[in-house]
């Protein structure tokens, strides 16, 4: 009965005592505990762990039970070392700092844990020893170590209390008081179970009482340093795991240990032996139990779970903090501090423009942030993946939990360690992790964080483009605003000069009669007329431009606008020394328009294409139409160096040109025109074939009226 009572308290102060040192590692208590009070329930451990595995194993036969209880013995002997050099430190430095946190490290305080140098000694003593028991076993060094243990404990307790008298606090006093006493108390308990005779019938209560004594002095500390963080959390894990550690001994006793015994009676087996291939043998068979292990073992590997946790709350720190950047260069940032921060080969974020209801677009418009250049096999890839995120509804892809043959596959090709899914609003993709610098796996709580983190950027990114929506929204709102106050003062200051300019034509007009034609200034008077002539068509022009656009729709057939339009400009391409060609194929097919209307339309397109081709040795345009039974295709091609880049996605705003003397409006009106036909207008570039403009309107139907096609909005540029 009392060996039972003995390994249950052993087993509950070695089990607090490893709640104790776990919660003192977090990173919430890692600050305010001193390195003293990790080394003082680092010894309690070792000294606790030690006693409990040897109460389980000094009955056992067996050479694997002896190797595990003499290592037993080992780590009992660290703990009976480390305990009073830990107390001696802690006094050391409160009578150095206070009751204050911990000051600076001061290598000098090494100097009190240089008893643990005799471990060595200690375990070839123990590794040679006959006997398993444990005063046995270290016969002939317990002296030295009752030497040791009085003088590191009168000298704690001297400093102790001369703390307390300096000490101001009562609370501080008591502390330091009742913690005196129990090291005196526990002094003398170790120096009289040393010296009491082994065969006496105190000696079991004495051990057990000798071996819990260090749980006290560590009890106290934590109730007065640490007592509202650690304290509840340490009482709450205690009481689970040593449930947990409860029920194992009860079925061991009850049940293993029966089974043992018949196979010890029957066989020369091991029993250690056979326990431990039984609990491999669980492990293996029960999943829950294997993915735990596998799961332990995973952040063994890994050893930087806590750093990956600070990087991910650094990384998502700082894309709040970020200011307002464009989508692309937040994408770039973002997938350049996953790799650093990570420690990944590389990071791979793939965006999707354009997005239907249940699947991605074609993969060329797809944003690659990062990484080397994906051909197509390797775009098939991500589509599967991007396929998989959408089928499963989870947003992990771990390629080491991964059963689907092909998705394994496609991650082993993609290089691939982890993706994630990216959805958010408007943004559909995935994030591709490559693998780590040191060829180890990500654990369970690292891909958590990271998939929050991804969740975060994947908000980010959306509320970017929504700001840069806006701001386009915004501005093309103030150029209208613009233009409409452009074209009042374009009219006003037209019909201002009309009149003065009238007067000054009638006045020259009069002037050149009176002189008649061979007089020596009347050269002077026709060139003033030809000015004030080109002035007034120059007026007539800013008054039509501002007048509103003429709503009448009648059937107007584009061949023959463009015939007309050619005899005018056919002049200004021989100027330019470029060629004109046509394959007009609409025949009498008509659009609902206007004349002026479609004439202004054409006439930008072609004029620019002529411009532009003149800078070529053999300059061509060329202008086809086509129609069929819905619309009729107008298309205005050149040879000419093509349109900037830069420019293309904004070709069609106002006050947008590459031209040194172009007023960037011609395009604009034309496209503002094919709008209000409810057509569309499409230009494609490509700098070895030139540029091409599209116009599509809709055709005029037997009833006169237009037949509108007018799809969900323009489609986007190229």
């Amino acid at each position: 009965m009392f060996t039972r009572l003995e390994t249950f308290l052993i087993g509950f102060a070695a089990v607090f005592d490893t709640v104790l040192l776990l919660v003192l590692r977090e990173p919430i208590n890692r600050r305010r505990a001193a390195v003293w009070l990790k080394l003082l329930a680092a010894g309690a451990w070792a000294w606790h762990s030690g006693s409990f595995l040897h109460t389980l194993l000094r009955e056992t036969p067996g050479n694997a039970a002896d190797l595990l209880d003499r290592l037993s013995l080992f780590l009992m002997c660290c703990g009976l070392l480390l305990l009073p050099s830990a107390m001696l430190h802690a006094a050391v430095r409160l009578t150095m700092s206070g009751l204050s946190p911990p000051p600076r490290r001061d290598l000098r305080c090494l100097c009190v844990y240089l008893p643990i140098l005799a471990l060595p000694l200690v375990g070839l003593r123990i590794a040679g020893a006959e006997s398993r028991d444990f005063l046995r076993a270290v016969e002939g060094l317990e002296l030295p170590f009752l030497v040791w243990l009085c003088t590191a404990n009168a000298a704690s307790v001297m400093l102790f209390l001369q703390l307390r008298d300096s000490s101001a606090g009562p609370e501080q006093a008591s502390f330091l008081r009742q913690l005196s006493g129990l090291l005196l108390v526990q002094t003398a308990l170790a120096v009289v179970y040393v010296r009491l005779d082994w065969d006496s019938g105190l000696e079991p209560p004495l051990r057990l009482i000798t071996c819990l004594s260090p749980l006290v002095p560590a009890f106290l500390f934590m109730w007065n340093s640490l007592r509202q963080r650690v304290l509840p959390i340490v009482m709450e894990r205690t009481i689970v795991y040593g449930a947990l550690l409860a029920i194992i001994l009860l079925f061991h006793h009850t049940a293993i240990s029966p089974l043992t015994v018949a196979m010890e009676r029957s066989s020369q087996l091991d029993l250690v032996l056979v326990e431990g291939m039984l609990v491999l043998v669980l492990i293996l068979a029960w999943q829950p139990l294997r993915m735990r292990v596998r799961e332990s073992l995973r952040y063994l590997v890994s050893g930087d779970v806590r750093h990956a946790r600070s990087a991910t709350r650094e990384i998502s720190l700082q894309l709040c903090q970020m200011g307002p950047v464009s989508a692309d260069e937040l994408i770039e940032w973002f997938r350049s501090a996953v790799t650093r921060q990570m420690a990944v080969r590389f990071t791979r974020i793939c965006v999707y423009r354009d997005l239907s209801q249940n699947e991605f677009s074609r993969v060329g418009t797809a944003e690659n942030g990062g990484g080397e250049e994906l051909c197509e096999s390797d775009w098939s890839d991500v589509r599967l993946l991007s396929h998989w995120f959408s089928q499963a509804g989870q947003t992990i892809l771990d390629r080491a939990q991964v059963a689907d043959p092909d998705i394994l596959d496609a991650m082993e090709r993609l290089q691939t360690l982890a993706a994630f899914r990216l959805q958010f609003g408007s943004v559909r993709g995935i994030a591709l992790l490559g693998g780590r610098h040191r060829s180890d796996c990500l654990a369970a709580e690292q891909l958590t964080a990271l998939a929050l983190l991804f969740d975060q950027f994947s908000a980010t990114l959306h509320n970017r483009r929504q700001d840069a929506a806006r701001l386009r929204a915004e501005r093309q709102a103030m150029q209208q605003e613009k233009l409409s106050t452009l074209g009042l003062l374009t009219g006003s200051l037209a019909h201002e000069l009309r009149n003065p300019l009238s007067s000054m034509r009638a006045i020259a007009t009069m002037l050149l009669e009176d002189l008649g034609q061979n007089h020596a200034h009347a050269a002077d008077v026709r060139v003033i007329l030809s000015e004030i002539d080109r002035l007034a068509t120059t007026t007539q022009r800013l008054l039509e431009y501002s007048r509103p656009a003429d709503e009448s729709r009648r059937q107007v057939a584009p061949d023959h606008v463009i015939e007309r339009l050619l005899r005018i400009l056919r002049q200004l391409s021989r100027q330019q020394h470029v060629t004109l060609a046509t394959s007009l194929a609409a025949g009498t097919a008509s659009v609902a328009t206007n004349d002026a209307t479609l004439s202004e339309i054409l006439f930008n397109l072609i004029r620019n294409a002529i411009e532009a081709a003149h800078s070529r040795s053999e300059g061509r345009v060329v202008i086809t139409s086509a129609c069929s039974p819905r619309q009729v295709v107008i298309c205005v091609s050149d040879n000419g160096p093509g349109i900037d880049p830069a420019l293309q996605d904004c070709l069609f705003d106002p006050f947008v040109t590459s031209k040194a003397d172009g007023t960037g409006l011609g395009l604009y009106v034309a496209a503002e025109r094919v709008r209000e036909l409810n057509g569309t207008i499409r230009c494609s570039c490509d700098p070895a074939a030139g540029t091409l403009f599209e116009v599509c309107l809709p055709r005029w139907d037997d009833q006169n009226t237009a037949t509108v096609h007018n799809p969900a909005g323009p489609p986007p540029l190229p």
